[in-house]
């Protein structure tokens, strides 16, 4: 992968705070980006009017769930024909699957 090119982000999260943010700024960079979290519209409203979500992939997964967190990994391969980047800013109390997916 080039340093400044396009690039198909999956990001792990709760859908609030500067994980809202992250994303926003992945998307006016240009990237094309996957958002799980457990509320896809409370994330897209986070996001604002004023983004661009042409190129955003909301996924409601519940990260404490193997199956889903596979899934999810899935259809970002199949819808961005690829994934370049993973960001887990999400957090549980417990030991989750994500990293075994």
């Amino acid at each position: 992968m080039r340093l400044g090119a396009v690039r198909r982000e999956q990001v792990f999260t709760s859908g609030r705070g500067h994980t809202s943010s992250l994303t926003r700024q992945l998307l006016e960079r240009g990237d094309s980006v996957a958002a799980t979290t457990r509320c896809p519209e409370r994330l897209t409203a986070a996001l604002g009017d004023g983004a661009d979500t042409s190129r955003l992939l909301p996924l409601a997964v519940d990260l404490r769930d193997e199956e889903q967190v596979k899934q999810a990994v899935n259809k970002t391969v199949e819808h961005f024909g690829g994934l370049d980047v993973v960001v887990n800013n999400a957090a549980t109390a417990r030991a989750s699957s994500l990293w075994k997916a």
